[in-house]
């Protein structure tokens, strides 16, 4: 589970938090990022923007090992700018503590991130959420874990 957890943490940083890893659309409307290193590959596909849902999943040998679906959504997109902004710069934040989002609190100039997971990387659920003037404006759920 170690090498799992490595890689779904150099993955997450080498795609959306960071810009990186774009690849032409996997089904219709998709967004997709990859990341691949030796063995293991992995795909973020996701469809929407303000209202959003997609799958990450990796493959270890092009078998399928891990997966994790989520559905997220901006309750109130005049925050929007602020809202992907810190949404960034918490998941860049993601460690072996928590590898399935960003971490437990990450704030910036009081605009507050917060992730609850319960669970653990081989079959877990989570909510994340943004809270800008005491109000919450983005939330996330989320769920995943082993393919046998």
């Amino acid at each position: 589970m170690d090498k799992l957890i490595n890689f779904l943490i150099k993955a997450k940083n080498n795609t959306y938090a960071n810009g990186l890893g774009k690849v032409e659309s996997s089904r219709k409307h998709s967004s997709d990022m990859k990341f691949v290193e030796k063995e293991f590959e992995y795909l973020d596909s996701y469809f929407g923007s303000n209202d959003f849902s997609g799958q990450e999943i990796i493959y270890k040998d092009n078998v399928p090992i891990w997966s994790m679906v989520y559905y997220g959504k901006i309750l109130d997109v005049s925050h929007r700018t602020d809202i992907v902004f810190l949404l960034k710069e918490s998941l860049k934040l993601v460690d072996e503590k928590q590898p399935y989002r960003g971490p437990k609190k990450n704030i910036i100039n009081k605009k507050k991130y917060v992730c609850n997971v319960d669970g653990d990387i081989s079959f877990f659920k989570g909510i994340e959420k943004i809270i800008i003037d005491n109000r919450e404006v983005y939330k996330l759920y989320f769920s995943g874990g082993k393919i046998d």
